[in-house]
């Protein structure tokens, strides 16, 4: 009869392999500045990201392989890819016990059509035509 301790071993490293690395969660977003509020926004290694609920991510970057999605012509593809603001991008990283996002691949969707500046000035806009349309609405209603 062959021991069956190497096959026990087998399995016992294979079920606790998933307990140490987690599963990797996938959220997509613009890159955006740090927050001023942020202690570590000077400390290089760190992408902030901005979901569609505005939740804004932080995110290490430091071990992250960074590709080009299959929406980037070719010819606006360059050999190292800026993460600069306004970019869209997918995110795939691992989160620590506290808390911390580890990206381990960052794919590049899409560049800003516009700067961070030009999107608030838009919305500004967007609430001023709003509260026109609110204040002529209420017109003779009293």
């Amino acid at each position: 009869m062959k021991p069956i301790w190497p096959l026990a071993l087998l399995v016992v490293l294979l079920a606790s392999q998933p307990a140490r690395s987690g599963t990797p969660g996938v959220f997509r977003g613009t890159v955006v500045p740090a927050p001023a509020e942020d202690v570590n926004a000077n400390h290089p290694g760190w992408l902030y990201v901005e979901g569609r609920n505005h939740l804004i991510r932080r995110v290490a970057v430091g071990r992250a392989a960074i590709v080009y999605g299959d929406e980037i012509p070719q010819k606006q593809r360059t050999a190292h890819p800026e993460l600069s603001e306004g970019t869209e991008v997918r995110v795939t990283a691992d989160q620590d016990s506290q808390g911390e996002w580890h990206a381990l691949r960052i794919e590049i969707l899409g560049w800003a059509a516009t700067t961070r500046a030009n999107r608030n000035s838009t919305l500004d806009l967007k609430i001023s035509e709003t509260a026109e349309a609110f204040s002529a609405s209420n017109r003779g209603v009293e």
